[in-house]
């Protein structure tokens, strides 16, 4: 549909009057030239708008005329005045024929040139190689990662090596097909009546594998809705594509996983943003913030911008963490404006449910990463099945492989899943496969104490749970294993601490041997040690009383030989 400006009559106006003839009878000596003669007052009609010429050959000679005069420069303003009559654009026999120069601008469709990039150089070396050679890269990771920001990256790096332009789209399937018309228009093809994408797909990738361009498509959803712009083995070209799910790709497309920043990239970033004084003065406490949020992209350069405009942020961001970035998550935007919340929120939404309670039930492991097992015994579900499902949430960027059969979460999106877990039974199910595990291990097996070291953030946290929502049974059973190996690694804040929490939760569950045990061999022996010996002797008494209720004869063995280490000292 043509505005009221860009009506022939108008264009046919202004590119007269550029060409500087002052009557119409100028105009039509100069059309003469070309082979076509015409009354004036057909020129009059013309302009406005009463008749309308549309014979290919006249059009061509009235845009010679207009390009000869030096009134008409840019393919854009013949393809506009091409369009006013509902003709196709200029194919380019046609735009060799002209006797003019027309000015084809290179298109260059990024985003504007990112600011205060650091590092990725082995990706932007790699990327860059692929594309250059012809080839489709597809760059997939995580939200937050920075995907888009080193496409933009690389379009703004090789803008000189692609002469016949880059261009960017953010694929919609509903708007695949205009993607399509643009490209097509913009190298002279007019596909705006094609109906199918298929042949106008032919089109455009004819287009593509003849010309020197880079198609970037940020962000793509599925291979399916472009699966007609794929190269294949007869036609060949660059294209860049991101994406936040790794689908299972054609094998013509080389797939590239874009990490977190390092800590080296993090610090350049701070130093970019920061300043060099500021940055070494404060190194530990920003190496400490790297690592409490993943040292992701976008996360990082939020905060340093925040930081930048109020330095003090830097220490609430380290005593504050979860309250702070958690309020820097749901309200910081990216390029896209969209916050990492939104974005994490379109990821989770495209998950089956079985998946999405699956990574729901990830919020009960606060530890740096978690095994197959235990998330199999969580979910009730067979090892086999929690490796596919672990698997297909890598696949979506939402988790990452570890080593030896574990996983863990960036601590952002450790963030995000706590909103989505609603079975809070699931610690106590943890608590459960906790109780097995370590006494799989064995009570007292300090040589597998690395396997409990391992696992510890997470065991504490099924512990405190399960204490907040009533859950004592299954805090008894932790605490036969925890007790001791917090006593032989010499973390004794923690026995003390632990074995208080226990003392109160076997009064109330009437469980006297659990309160015996805690009382004569953590309580009482904790106190020994640290020399507070009254406390240690009323432990130990108060402990021999149950046992003797209790009948039980090597708790009272036990007893009245840490009894005698108490009256010798």
């Amino acid at each position: 549909m043509t505005t009221k400006n860009n009506t022939f009559g108008s264009l046919f106006k202004k590119y007269r009057l550029k060409s500087e003839f002052e009557t119409l009878s100028q105009f039509g000596d100069a059309l003469a030239e070309e082979g076509f003669v015409y009354e004036d007052s057909i020129f009059s009609h013309w302009q406005k708008g009463d008749r309308l010429p549309h014979q290919r050959e006249l059009l061509l000679s009235i845009l010679n005329v207009f390009i000869k005069r030096g009134a008409m420069t840019d393919v854009k303003e013949a393809n506009l005045l091409l369009m006013s009559l509902g003709q196709r654009d200029l194919s380019q026999n046609e735009l060799n024929s002209l006797p003019g120069k027309l000015i084809i601008k290179t298109p260059f469709m990024a985003p504007n040139q990112p600011l205060r990039f650091v590092g990725r150089e082995k990706f932007l070396k790699e990327i860059c190689w692929w594309v250059l050679n012809k080839n489709a890269v597809l760059v997939y990771g995580e939200a937050g990662v920075g995907k888009t920001y080193l496409a933009n990256k690389i379009a703004h790096t090789l803008k000189d090596k692609f002469n016949d332009g880059i261009l960017w789209y953010q694929p919609d399937p509903r708007g695949m097909s205009d993607i399509l018309t643009d490209i097509a228009r913009m190298f002279g093809e007019n596909t705006s009546r094609i109906k199918d994408n298929k042949t106008k797909c032919s089109i455009v990738k004819n287009l593509l594998s003849q010309k020197n361009i880079l198609l970037i498509l940020d962000n793509i959803k599925s291979f399916e809705e472009i699966k007609f712009l794929l190269p294949d083995k007869k036609m060949k070209h660059s294209l860049l594509m991101t994406t936040k799910y790794l689908y299972s790709p054609p094998s013509e497309i080389k797939c590239i996983k874009l990490r977190h920043f390092t800590e080296k990239e993090l610090l350049e970033l701070a130093k970019k943003i920061l300043g060099l004084p500021f940055t070494l003065t404060n190194i530990k406490k920003l190496q400490q913030l790297g690592k409490l949020i993943g040292y992701s992209p976008l996360a990082t350069t939020i905060l340093m911008r925040r930081i930048e405009g109020a330095p003090r942020l830097l220490e609430r961001y380290l005593y504050h963490f979860e309250k702070e970035i958690g309020n820097v998550y749901k309200t910081s935007y990216d390029y896209d404006n969209k916050t990492l919340s939104t974005s994490l929120n379109l990821s989770f939404s495209a998950l089956p449910k079985e998946i999405k309670k699956t990574f729901s039930s990830l919020a009960v492991f606060p530890g740096a990463d978690f095994s197959e097992q235990a998330v199999a015994y969580v979910n009730d579900i067979s090892s086999r099945e929690v490796r596919s499902r672990l698997n297909y949430l890598k696949k979506f960027s939402l988790i990452e492989y570890f080593q030896d059969g574990r996983w863990f979460l960036n601590p952002l999106i450790k963030i995000f899943v706590k909103d989505k877990l609603k079975n809070k039974d699931l610690y106590r199910r943890l608590a459960l496969y906790f109780a097995k595990f370590l006494s799989q291990l064995g009570r007292g097996n300090y040589d597998r104490y690395d396997n409990i070291e391992r696992d510890i953030n997470n065991i504490l946290e099924s512990f405190n749970k399960c204490y907040q929502r009533g859950y004592y049974e299954q805090i008894i059973e932790l605490w036969e294993y925890l007790g001791v190996f917090w006593w032989e690694i010499g973390c004794w804040r923690e026995v003390e601490k632990y074995g208080l929490i226990i003392s109160r939760v076997a009064r109330q569950l009437n469980d006297k041997r659990a309160l015996a045990k805690c009382f004569i061999r953590e309580l009482g022996w904790l106190y020994y040690w640290r020399g507070e010996i009254n406390k240690a002797e009323e432990y130990v008494m108060k402990g021999i009383k149950l046992a003797k209720e209790l009948l039980d004869k090597p708790l009272l063995t036990l007893a009245n030989i840490r009894l005698g280490k108490i009256y010798q000292s």
